[in-house]
């Protein structure tokens, strides 16, 4: 389990990544997709192929 202070800067990380894409999506009229985690597995080819 994560220490108590991995979380919450997680936490923090995570609500300030939302708050970025929110006014992304706002000035570009567009989509914005985040992914947090391990690239394993190609995941990154799998998010570009879906996206495109």
């Amino acid at each position: 389990m994560a220490e108590p202070e991995a979380y919450e800067a997680n936490a923090l990380i995570e609500s300030k990544l939302n708050e970025c894409a929110e006014a992304l999506e706002d000035k570009l009229d567009a989509d914005v997709l985040a992914f947090s985690g391990d690239i394993l597995h190609n995941a990154d080819l799998f998010i570009r192929e879906a996206i495109e």
